[in-house]
């Protein structure tokens, strides 16, 4: 949706869709998706840094660990998201190097053994691979601020989707045959199955820089958008800026309009700076009490990736699309709206499903 150049934010779209509630709603989603996806990386990187700096002191423990790193990700908390979005190229870069030595790791310390002694399927850690699954692909924080910083972004759902296509396959490409040749020991966090040595050291070193910068892109969008709402309520305005609803357009490039913008005084610099440092100090809480990666990140991806990408969208569109008379425009009732009315509430109730499942797998396995 256009309005002033930019997409409209998914409070204002949960607004449009249910008023205060939707909006509340929204940013209940985004703030436990926003802070779960940064705990899962504080964790990786405090785990990473205390196996690489605890062998050679003890005063490297876990938790001095966390401490010592909770200062720098407040500082990379305030971006500016323009200069952040370039290190994407130390992220891919770093990744690559990662997946072509665990490859080598694979291949080259084990062998692939008959496909009847692998187990097929496992009702018991199913929930955590569902979570997991979330945790990789519902990531929708980032799309809008990107798609806001793209010189033409009509081109945005193109680019989404050749990415989403490029994901998926690569993931296949990479988990099938490592899964094959570590087989039951395969970890939750690939790393640690690295055979010690230089090049398992470098894996580690360069993941943990990328997700540093990867940590900040995460929080630094939310927290300003979170502020620019605060703003608004601080102004006066009770109704947040909310889409056009007949100018509803799949694409982003319909005829919609959000009106109005950031309103209300600047927000205090102490307000701003407490606010991030709060957040990032609840991700350092989380990294603290959750010690497991895989863990972590199923649980975010199981809470507040899936709110966010499978229970909320389905409901937002179609009380958007009724509010709108979308389907009245369009000339689609009957058996075909309500087979869409059924279709996204079935979505919905799945995503429902899957965070009772994901909360329950992750406390029984604390």
């Amino acid at each position: 949706m256009s309005g002033l150049g930019r997409s409209a934010t998914y409070p204002e779209i949960g607004h449009a869709a249910f008023g205060a509630a939707g909006w509340f709603a929204s940013w209940i989603g985004v703030v436990f998706m926003t802070v779960g996806v940064c705990t899962a990386y504080f964790v990786f990187v405090a785990n990473t840094a205390v196996d690489l700096l605890a062998g050679g002191h003890p005063f490297f423990t876990r938790g001095r660990t966390i401490l010592m790193l909770l200062p720098v990700f407040v500082l990379l908390s305030w971006g500016p998201y323009k200069y952040l979005s370039h290190f994407s190229v130390i992220g891919i870069t770093a990744l690559v190097f990662g997946l072509a030595v665990v490859m080598y790791d694979a291949f080259t310390y084990n062998s692939i053994a008959p496909l009847s002694t692998y187990e097929a399927f496992s009702w018991g850690t199913y929930p955590l691979f569902l979570g997991n699954t979330a945790f990789v692909f519902l990531i929708h924080s980032v799309v809008l601020p990107m798609r806001n910083q793209m010189s033409k972004p009509r081109f945005c759902p193109y680019t989404l989707a050749v990415a989403i296509v490029l994901v998926t396959v690569l993931n296949l490409l990479f988990a099938v045959p490592v899964y094959l040749s570590y087989g039951p020991a395969t970890m939750g966090n690939i790393i640690l199955n690295l055979h010690e040595g230089p090049l398992k050291t470098s894996v580690q070193v360069a993941l943990c820089v990328d997700l540093f910068f990867t940590y900040a892109l995460f929080l630094f969008p939310m927290c300003e958008a979170l502020e620019n709402d605060i703003r608004r309520l601080r102004g006066g305005d009770r109704h947040p800026n909310q889409p056009n609803l007949r100018g509803l357009s799949v694409s982003g490039d319909g005829g919609g309009g959000v009106k109005g913008g950031a309103q209300g005084e600047e927000l205090p610099w102490a307000f701003r700076a407490g606010l991030r440092a709060g957040l990032v100090a609840a991700t350092a809480l989380l990294c603290y009490l959750v010690e497991d990666f895989s863990a972590m990140s199923a649980l975010s991806g199981g809470f507040g990736n899936n709110l966010v990408g499978f229970i909320l969208p389905p409901l937002f569109i179609t009380s958007m699309k009724h509010k709108g008379g979308w389907w009245e425009e369009n000339g689609v009732g009957g058996k075909l709206k309500w087979a869409e009315i059924g279709f996204n509430g079935m979505v919905s109730a799945g995503g429902v499903a899957l965070l009772v499942s994901s909360i329950k797998t992750f406390v029984k396995n604390l």
